[in-house]
């Protein structure tokens, strides 16, 4: 990696702390990040533009409870795939889909998981995927969402627990110039078990910071100021409604604010950003969509 390369790179871990019950609050991990308004830089756009999220389910809990997975599913889908990402267009990230989805049956799972454990696990468990849904060499687009046993208690680094997951990134293949498995954790251990839907919903907030940040910055080296990504810097406004899940907002560099993504994306913002005085017919497109807009950004 070049000298300029590490000085882009987001040297700490991608920790996530919400406000939610159990002492979980956005008062701790990032609080330096929240309020702050000098918003995030491209750097190196290390970004997913088309994301393809596997959804990951280790534990008994998601065999005893199938409506777990179904509604990892659901969400994961309901997020990338539909308008919550019209924001992430000024980033470059244009729609996504799901991959597939992959219960771990585990009667017996670890009191803890460490970060280093965490990800020789999630490397264990994509090398037993079948090829079209493990990385590439080069990958740039895979996503693993990783829900844990509700059993085991993750822990970082720093020994806080004010935190409600993470996402990072390592390298699956040695010959990839890059990293290219990239993971998110989503904390379980706090959340309500009584079915599969409650613990993810209870969750849910937490899936749409992670997947967020990491197609905005996959391996640290896209969008982020110092530690701060774009979900960290709306960690303390608060949740709200997209299709039934409670999900975060995340910061928008056009609006200088902390913005519901899914709201419509101004035309006239994106001619401005892109130099373009006040017509349309001077994009030379019939069609400016979400996509058009996220390519012009990439």
């Amino acid at each position: 990696m070049s000298t300029i390369e590490a000085a882009n790179k987001h040297s700490g871990i991608h920790i996530s702390a919400l406000k939610r019950r159990d002492a979980i609050g956005a008062e701790g991990t990032n609080q330096s990040c929240h309020g702050n308004e000098d918003g995030v830089d491209p750097n190196n756009k290390a970004i997913i533009s088309h994301v393809r999220v596997m959804v990951l389910c280790w534990g008994r809990f998601y065999e005893d409870h199938p409506d777990a997975l179904d509604n990892a599913y659901a969400l994961c889908r309901d997020l990338v795939s539909g308008t919550y990402f019209n924001g992430l267009a000024q980033y470059g990230v244009g729609r996504g889909s799901v991959a597939g989805q992959a219960r771990f049956d585990d009667t017996n799972p670890p009191k803890a998981l460490s970060m280093n454990e965490a990800r020789e696990r999630i490397k264990g468990f994509v090398e037993s995927l079948p090829l079209p849904e493990r990385p590439a060499v080069d990958e740039t687009s895979l996503l693993y969402v990783l829900f844990p046993p509700p059993q085991t208690k993750p822990t970082i680094f720093s020994g806080r627990d004010d935190f409600c997951g993470y996402h990072n990134s390592t390298k699956f293949h040695p010959e990839s110039q890059n990293d290219d498995l990239f993971y998110a954790l989503i904390r379980t251990d706090k959340a309500h078990q009584t079915s599969g839907s409650a613990l993810i919903n209870d969750v849910s907030a937490c899936v749409s910071h992670e997947i967020a940040e990491a197609v905005t910055s996959r391996d640290g080296r896209g969008y982020h100021k110092g530690d701060c990504e774009i979900g960290d810097l709306c960690e303390q406004t608060g949740y709200h409604d997209y299709r039934g899940w409670n999900v975060e907002q995340y910061w928008s560099q056009w609006d200088r604010a902390c913005v519901n993504g899914e709201n419509p994306v101004s035309i006239r913002r994106f001619l401005q950003e892109v130099g373009v005085p006040g017509n349309l017919l001077a994009l030379h497109t019939p069609v400016v969509n979400i996509e058009y807009i996220a390519s012009g950004f990439r």
